[in-house]
């Protein structure tokens, strides 16, 4: 999750898990992608900055690792590359148990296999690369465009007056569509892609940062 060297300390409890790292000096995700959040720019550094946190996913991949709760802002953009922040819940199979306090991350972004998963009691919550990768289209739909990826209004929800559970299981039934118009079509065509593909046909981190980069 950080450069070599740069994990001043941490540490694991029965109730929380916690990192201490320097200060990473630089916007986070959501930050980059403001302008085109606002609907005043999509420029091509735009497109870069969301290329620089898929191909920093993928690197994190390579590594075996999944960094559980990944978010717009949760990824700061510093001179010297990508550096992920909030990762009390990340894991690696050979390395980690994964806690049972752990529910998935943010409802909004997590992939439907794993909200159902986690709606039917799957203990400890392990997620995979793929429902990840799922998880980072989800946050850069989120960040470029302001909304939730999936249209709630088409079933009549208002997603802030639902609880966690019952909005896991919602996702889960993989029943609500994606929000339309797209206000940025050359990209949320992409994400849209990754967002609607079965788990087992995900593209990888490093497909998607590569379908980015495609004109």
């Amino acid at each position: 999750m950080s450069a070599p060297g740069t994990v001043l300390a941490h540490g694991r409890g029965d109730a929380l898990a916690w990192m201490l790292t320097p200060w990473y000096d630089g916007p986070s995700t959501c930050d980059v992608l403001h302008d085109v959040r606002a609907g005043t720019s999509q420029s091509p550094a735009a497109r870069h900055h969301m290329i620089d946190l898929c191909e920093a996913v993928a690197a994190l991949h390579r590594e075996g690792w999944v960094h559980g709760d990944l978010q717009p802002s949760h990824a700061i953009h510093t001179t010297d590359g990508i550096r992920f922040v909030d990762c009390s819940w990340s894991w690696h199979p050979d390395q980690l148990e994964p806690s049972l306090l752990f529910r998935g991350g943010l409802p909004h972004l997590l992939a439907p296999e794993l909200a159902q998963s986690i709606h039917e009691g799957a203990r400890p919550v392990a997620p995979s690369m793929p429902a990840e990768v799922y998880t980072l289209a989800a946050s850069l739909w989120w960040a470029a465009t302001g909304d939730w990826p999936r249209d709630y209004a088409h079933i009549g929800l208002d997603p802030g007056k639902v609880t966690a559970p019952l909005l896991r299981q919602i996702i889960g039934t993989r029943q609500i569509p994606l929000r339309r118009p797209y206000s940025w079509p050359d990209v949320q065509q992409v994400l849209a892609e990754v967002l609607t593909a079965p788990s087992d046909r995900r593209p990888t981190a490093a497909e998607l940062a590569q379908r980015l980069r495609s004109p």
